[in-house]
């Protein structure tokens, strides 16, 4: 009889949570799973089956230190102590795994081959050519100490080839990470939905103090010729529902607690505010999948969350955030990835580029097919899955 097989999960971001979770579901259930989030608790995690190991910290940056103040921030908070733990967890598991499924950058990806050692799938879901091309150092990382990467689209994996990498590409995982079960939110099939993503990060209310900043400029620019629109503010299992009702009431937005015909709707709130003679209406429901599936639009502060809903089709609209993740670089970054699925403008210039959008068809479907060409589809979950079972875990 095979002894028990241990496989080490490391992933490094919110995202990259939600890709293990699914990654280790759709793997045999015989498998023993122990899982180190890098970053933030792993709440994707916490459902499943697994042996969840410590250290794990809420750290200010969320993992996004791109500026020195945050990196101070994270130092005060506990940085160093929080990653030399980590790394003390993974150096006992040395000899102990039969391989270590790393999700996110290279620092992932070298903290689980410098301390766990053995042998590695490693998926670098933060980095792809459409943005900019691997370094050499993590060209190097790479090649020491991955078995096999499977990365997000065939550009980067024919790019890494090329520098000696075993790389394949099987399918994008983020279009693998969300579910649509349908559901209308009790929302007319006529009515233009605005999909509203401040993301999962703590940053997310300041994102959300800037969407409804906005939200009163789309109702004034309507050319006439269109219904008001309907806005879907897509809430993380990350955010609190009291933090967004008071931040929503500061700005003068009336927070209704759905009844449960609206909650079997999908509903878990909803605000309520008079904008120029105009019921404005801004639905909160923790639903992502469906939110981004109802949307005809959608206007986005987050990572993941965003290629997913340009994966889905969806023109997304981009502007500078105050937070650590929605800085203008990293937006810049997230544009050459989309490609033409995305509007990176100004914060001031959204309302107006809301209805250039809405108001032109071809522009529309043109956003949609880029979205979907630079994404790809789903079911790539399970093709890594089958990479594994036959390649590593079967040969042990």
């Amino acid at each position: 009889m095979r002894k028990e097989l241990q496989v080490l999960v490391v992933s490094n971001g919110y995202g990259e949570d939600l890709v293990g979770a699914r990654l280790i579901k759709a793997l045999d259930s015989s498998i023993s799973f122990k899982v180190l989030p890098i970053v933030g608790m792993g709440r994707a995690y916490e459902t499943l089956r697994v042996d969840l190991l410590n250290p794990r910290q809420e750290m200010p940056s969320g993992g996004f230190i791109r500026k020195p103040g945050a990196f101070f921030s994270d130092i005060c908070s506990g940085l160093i102590g929080l990653t030399l733990g980590q790394m003390g967890t993974l150096r006992k598991l040395r000899k102990k795994v039969s391989l270590s499924i790393c999700i996110g950058d290279t620092y992932v990806l070298w903290l689980a081959g410098f301390c766990a050692g053995g042998k590695i799938v490693f998926l670098p879901t933060a980095k792809s050519d459409y943005m900019e091309r691997h370094f050499w150092i993590e060209r190097f990382l790479m090649r020491k100490y991955a078995r096999v990467v499977i990365t997000r689209d065939e550009l980067t994996a024919q790019s890494l080839r090329k520098s000696g990498i075993n790389a394949q590409y099987l399918g994008n995982v983020l279009m693998d990470c969300f579910e649509i079960t349908g559901v209308d939110f009790g929302i007319n099939s006529s009515d233009v939905v605005i999909g509203l993503l401040p993301g999962s990060r703590k940053d997310a209310y300041l994102n959300i103090e800037d969407m409804l900043d906005i939200i009163p400029g789309i109702y004034l620019l309507n050319p006439g010729d269109k219904s008001p629109p309907v806005f879907m503010l897509a809430m993380s299992s990350t955010l609190n529902l009291i933090n967004i009702r008071a931040i929503a009431e500061r700005a003068y937005w009336i927070f209704n607690s759905p009844v449960s015909d609206q909650i079997n709707k999908g509903l878990t709130g909803i605000l309520t505010k008079k904008i120029n003679g105009i019921d404005a209406v801004i639905f909160i429901s923790d639903r992502f999948g469906d939110v981004i599936n109802r949307a005809n639009l959608v206007i986005g502060l987050a990572g993941s969350a965003n290629e997913q809903a340009a994966g889905l089709g969806k023109p997304l609209i981009t502007f500078p955030g105050r937070g650590t993740q929605a800085r203008k670089s990293f937006l810049k970054k997230q544009a050459k990835l989309l490609g033409r699925a995305v509007s990176f403008v100004s914060k001031r210039r959204v309302p107006q580029e809301v209805w250039n959008i809405l108001g032109n068809p071809y522009r529309i479907e043109e956003m949609g097919k880029e979205g979907k060409a630079r994404m790809g589809g789903s079911g790539a979950i399970n093709k890594i899955a089958e990479l594994i079972l036959k390649d590593f875990i079967n040969e042990s």
